[in-house]
């Protein structure tokens, strides 16, 4: 019961809540990529490029940070 009540509490801040809440005014990256399916169809494009633009941040950094976390796990794996 816990669990399930956590997995909601989190569901609601990342898409539910601010969804519900917010509308057109403020909104999250998930959200604004739904909003582009509507009755008249699905706009591919721009869910395409909301994805895209919501991955490039974090392939950048993990890409600058590479080496600093292959060194970390492997110093760590090491024994002795």
């Amino acid at each position: 019961m816990v669990v399930g009540h956590l997995l909601a509490a989190q569901h609601g801040r990342g898409f539910g809540g601010p969804h519900i809440l917010t509308r057109n005014q403020a909104m999250t990256a998930p959200v604004a990529v739904v909003n582009f399916m509507n009755y008249e169809g699905w706009e591919w494009g721009k869910i395409a490029a909301g994805g895209t633009m919501v991955m490039l941040p974090v392939l950048i950094f993990s890409i600058l940070v590479r080496k600093f976390l292959i060194q970390g796990m492997t110093t760590g794996a090491v024994k002795g």
